[in-house]
């Protein structure tokens, strides 16, 4: 499915469709980082059918990266990204129960997450 997706999005089809499919295609083989410029892409789209989806993945791509990441910094940073995505996924469709629980899940695991001190 990848190589299709790319193959289209090379043949100059710059639709947000294909980079939503591309970037969750991505996002299911675990690479995240090459994940998140399709599904930014994704979030051009007018249609609510696919920025909602694109802004739910993009949250995933953070909750999935921050638990991974060892630094509680970045970690902290990640999971603010999942926030604000999953917050704004619920702003175009409140209804979505997927989005609702995972926003959830992304700020408790925010609030466990120690913060960095200060520097003086």
């Amino acid at each position: 499915a990848v190589t299709a997706y790319r193959a289209a999005l090379e043949d100059g089809h710059d639709d947000p469709v294909l980079h939503f499919n591309l970037g969750t295609a991505l996002l299911r083989l675990g690479q995240y980082a090459e994940a998140e410029p399709h599904l930014q892409a994704a979030l051009d789209a007018v249609d609510p059918a696919v920025r909602t989806p694109a802004l739910f993945n993009m949250g995933s791509r953070f909750l999935e990266e921050g638990r991974a990441a060892d630094d509680p910094e970045a970690r902290g940073r990640l999971l603010d990204g999942a926030v604000e995505a999953y917050r704004q996924a619920l702003r175009l469709d409140p209804s979505t129960e997927d989005a609702k629980w995972n926003y959830e899940l992304a700020l408790r695991e925010r609030s466990e997450t120690p913060r960095p001190q200060p520097r003086s």
